[in-house]
């Protein structure tokens, strides 16, 4: 049995990412792979990984900078005293920052070391060091992969989508979720999203607005919660909401953890990101056999295929994203034929287990063939 140490990026469950990861460390083959951890803070994410049974340790990443280097190097040093303790066989890091400490430690003990990549924009050169100390580089979609033509070239990179624990959603009742929230029977669309700007909450308000003239039964729902309520964009889209006149059927539900539940309340999911790396909420969706609407962008045409398991509106044009949402409204019997052409594809394609496996067999080529 090999010794797998995951090293991640942050303390709590802040997205698609942390949840990614702890699904992955969960359906990995634990007669072949003993998973580790390193969070940079205690918080949710380790308390989720604890329950998962698997050891964790506490190591602070500071934020890299001039003024952070002795915090930096001390971190460094504490990360590599940590990695000696558990002697890994393979060190794989869940995100850009923890891949500089990630792929320092490995150096210095003489282990491979899997850099998972999650984010499309590049980071310039600094992308370039970290793909230097990485032995693969794993990408979540042909979107992102385009950020490391470079390391193709090196024959580092692997394409593998993120998976979703697809039987969790089949058949999941939405109905104690509506009573909780209050709502009956009328037809619900929502968009579940962090609060972040590339995510184009706005565009979602401004074409549901427009669906609320046409079908003023229907509710608007935005699920999801403000990482940083400082920054207050959260509360910006609370007053566009306002000023628009919209309260009465656009509604805040704040962050869910029982996705299943929320996704089995809503009737047609949207999602409007701007350039979005992957969208596991559309998976998620599609799981629970719901038609979406989505943006043209990103990793997204590799989840949804147009006018089979969903429509597809350009980056933007939010008319063509209320047409889309109407469509379905007024079309319920095409919806659910492409919500259940979702639900195959999610079991064919995204399934968590067939992501693990994926991963192990990237841990494999590492570690030669006996792993």
């Amino acid at each position: 049995m090999k010794r797998v140490l995951y090293i991640e990026n942050s303390g709590e469950i802040i997205g698609g990412g942390q949840i990614s990861l702890l699904l992955l460390m969960e359906n990995l083959d634990r007669d072949a792979f003993s998973p580790w951890c390193i969070c940079p803070a205690p918080g949710g994410m380790s308390a989720e990984v604890r329950k998962l049974g698997i050891p964790v340790e506490i190591c602070d990443m500071p934020a890299l900078g001039l003024q952070t280097l002795p915090a930096v190097l001390l971190a460094l040093w504490l990360l590599w005293r940590r990695a000696r303790k558990i002697a890994p066989d393979l060190i794989h890091a869940n995100g850009s920052r923890c891949m500089f400490y990630a792929g320092l430690a490995g150096w210095l003990a003489g282990v491979p070391v899997v850099w998972h990549v999650r984010i499309v924009n590049s980071d310039g050169w600094w992308d370039r060091v970290l793909a230097h100390l990485a032995q693969r580089i794993v990408v979540i979609s042909q979107a992102v992969n385009q950020r490391f033509i470079f390391a193709q070239q090196q024959g580092k990179t692997r394409l593998v989508h993120n998976g979703v624990d697809v039987e969790r959603f089949i058949g999941a009742d939405g109905r104690a979720a509506r009573r909780a929230l209050q709502y009956g029977d009328e037809p619900l669309v929502g968009m579940v999203a962090q609060l972040v700007p590339w995510k184009r909450h706005a565009d979602f308000i401004y074409a549901m607005g427009e669906v609320a003239k046409e079908r003023p039964q229907t509710r608007f729902l935005i699920i999801g919660s403000d990482p940083h309520p400082q920054g207050g964009y959260g509360r910006s889209l609370q007053t566009l909401v306002d000023e628009l006149g919209l309260s009465e059927w656009v509604h805040f539900v704040g962050f869910h953890a029982d996705v299943a539940a929320i996704m089995a309340m809503l009737d047609i999911v949207v999602l409007t990101s701007d350039n979005e790396p992957f969208g596991r909420v559309l998976i998620e969706a599609m799981a629970a056999g719901k038609p979406v609407v989505a943006t043209k962008g990103g990793g997204v045409p590799e989840i949804v295929v147009d006018n089979e398991t969903g429509l597809l509106v350009p980056i933007g044009q939010r008319s063509a994203l209320a047409a889309a949402v109407i469509f379905f409204l007024d079309h319920a019997e095409r919806g659910r034929e492409m919500g259940s052409a979702g639900r195959h594809r999610a079991e064919q394609c995204f399934s968590i287990a067939t992501h693990a496996r994926a991963i192990e067999a990237i841990y494999r080529e590492l570690g030669g063939v006996n792993i």
